[in-house]
């Protein structure tokens, strides 16, 4: 890590770490963080000394009332005023003390900040307490633990918790209360965490230079891509770029596409970005739910959920983008089925016109070179639900499937290499693996799919649409269409979709 960007205050300058391969851990320096809570108290117009808050005359106006004096209630509002370490510290104290779950987010949104060594340890003993839950023995541990136990239950958060959460993540970037004052469910904000970086800390790639697939002799045969074809266009983005920079504003074929990527659950997913009158255009905010990556448009200031595509906040609230069926693959397979593809260049190193106080990024674009320890731990660096007990690990891979009424889950190490089918109430799927993921097919009228001759497909498939031959009579095909999936880690896919099938030996889902 490097400190290689500022974030403005009302008062001054905040500096704050940027990854070089991807994104901070969640417990970033105390030194950044008690800068932080100074910034914050100046900002706020207060330059008294701490104690002085815990020692005002209790008899004097209800502004002069000491802290110690006040109700929980008054202690939150006095923090608000002027936040500082001491008095974070007493109030974690007292919501571990009152034993009541309903101050575990706010607890969380303590621990996450820090402020200080005492504040972190007393946000950790009130979580403990409440949670009845052990403290792992360092505060990036059980920012996760008690934050994947918060994210598990249902509060009844007060009102004021909205203007808690927004001056928490105010003071590391003073985009973010505006960008998050019309989210109305206070249970999602509670949700939302900061991933370490501010707006645009991480930068994304915007019009990349496309190279044909010839051209591209610094592919691997077995690095892994993710392959989309636009209009009869095809492209391939390879992860060595994408997976440090999470997200790419591109056009192809005259069409404009994001392609988000969320190095923490492993899934980049392709977006249509034209909407009436205007074309979006995206980067990273630096905010997370469910240890994924939350992006925001610099048209209205929106905020959309990477996963689901929809905006939360902002203007365009309510709005969800159109899915372009993209794959998880390997290079040499793509360009077998696509010679003439397109992928892009190598990127340049990343300028910041205008920010002559910001560093250049130049990063290091060896294949699988990002997040190598977040990839070879088990464990998560952000709370996400509790997924329930099975054969799949956190961050195993899964092939993602929404249908109408249903969702499955196929771990990728399961795939195998040959297409294989599997009924369900909504039809029969058709899954064509790729080496490194799967396309995924389906027939509502194919009720006896064992007379289709899968190994008969070979490549007479298109990423629309798939005619299998029958067995008996091959002159004749059966036509699957392609349906939505998506590749991501097992704990991202079942917090959205808890109620998810995986598949099993049996090939059939009710």
């Amino acid at each position: 890590m490097r400190v290689v960007t500022h974030a403005p205050t009302t008062t001054g300058t905040l500096w704050i770490k940027e990854p070089v391969a991807g994104r901070t851990p969640p417990m970033f320096s105390r030194v950044c963080v008690a800068l932080v809570a100074s910034l914050v108290l100046v900002a706020c117009g207060s330059s008294e000394p701490h104690q002085t808050e815990l020692e005002r005359d209790p008899t004097a106006s209800n502004n002069e009332v000491a802290f110690l004096d006040l109700d929980l209630e008054g202690k939150i509002s006095r923090f608000l005023e002027a936040p500082n370490s001491t008095l974070a510290a007493n109030i974690a104290s007292v919501m571990g003390q009152t034993g009541d779950p309903r101050w575990s987010p706010w607890l969380i949104d303590v621990l996450r900040l820090g402020f200080s060594s005492e504040t972190t340890r007393t946000a950790t003993r009130a979580l403990a307490d409440i949670s009845g839950l052990g403290s792992k023995g360092n505060a990036a541990d059980d920012f996760v633990n008690y934050g994947s136990w918060v994210r598990n239950q249902t509060f009844d958060l007060e009102p004021d918790y909205r203007k808690w959460k927004l001056a928490f993540l105010g003071a590391l970037d003073p985009s973010y209360p505006t960008l998050l004052k019309d989210i109305k469910s206070l249970e999602l904000l509670s949700h939302i965490q900061w991933g370490g970086v501010r707006r645009g800390g991480i930068p994304e790639l915007n019009n990349p230079e496309h190279i044909k697939a010839g051209g591209a002799h610094f592919l691997q045969p077995d690095e892994l891509v993710i392959g989309v074809v636009i209009n009869t266009t095809p492209i391939a983005y390879p992860l060595r770029f994408i997976n440090h920079h999470e997200l790419l504003n591109d056009l192809v074929d005259d069409v404009p596409i994001t392609l988000g990527y969320c190095s923490l659950c492993r899934t980049g997913i392709v977006y249509l970005t034209e909407l009436p009158g205007e074309v979006l255009n995206f980067q990273t905010s630096g905010l997370l739910i469910d240890s994924n990556k939350i992006m925001v448009d610099n048209n209205s200031n929106s905020l959309w959920r990477h996963i689901r595509g929809d905006a939360i906040a902002g203007p365009k609230s309510g709005t969800t983008l159109t899915t372009v069926p993209s794959v998880t693959t390997n290079w040499s397979l793509w360009t077998e089925k696509y010679p003439t593809s397109l992928t892009i260049s190598t990127p340049d190193t990343t300028w910041f016109p205008g920010q002559s106080e910001r560093q250049p990024i130049a990063y290091d674009y060896t294949p699988n070179s990002a997040y190598q320890r977040y990839y070879s731990e088990e464990d998560l660096w952000f709370p996400a639900p509790t997924a329930p007990t099975t054969s799949l690990e956190l961050k195993d891979e899964v092939v993602g499937i929404t249908l109408e009424n249903m969702e499955l889950a196929i771990p990728v190490e399961d795939l195998g290499s040959v297409p294989f089918v599997a009924d369900t109430s909504e039809g029969t799927l058709l899954i064509l693996p790729t080496g490194a993921g799967a396309r995924v097919y389906k027939s509502s009228e194919m009720e006896t799919p064992d007379l289709l001759a899968l190994d008969m497909i070979g490549t007479q498939w298109t990423e629309t649409h798939v005619a299998v031959p029958l067995q008996h009579t091959p002159q004749q095909t059966f036509v699957f269409e392609r349906v939505p999936s998506t590749q991501m880690f097992w704990f991202a896919w079942h917090a959205l979709h808890p109620d998810t099938h995986i598949r099993e030996k049996s090939p059939t889902y009710e």
